[in-house]
């Protein structure tokens, strides 16, 4: 289920926002309002890299196998 909304939000809204964003147009009165939308959205685009890895290391806790955990722990106490 996270993995549908994860998809929805990150690949196709954000995806198409960035895609049509140049169309917005590129007069003096409206390219403050571009550059500004423009950066909004790709930090959100960027953001489910982040996202991905973050859900990956979750994952990685739950793991059973006691190296991957003491691994985790080691990087999250000199991070």
């Amino acid at each position: 289920m996270l993995s549908i909304i994860y998809y929805f939000v990150f690949n196709i809204f954000i995806g198409d926002y960035i895609k049509y964003s140049c169309i917005v147009p590129a007069d003096a009165s409206f390219q403050v309002y571009r550059d500004n939308f423009i950066f909004f959205v790709k930090v959100f685009y960027y953001f489910r890299y982040f996202l991905f890895c973050f859900i990956i290391v979750i994952r990685l806790f739950y793991v059973k196998n006691k190296f991957f955990r003491w691994l985790i722990k080691k990087i999250c106490y000199f991070a």
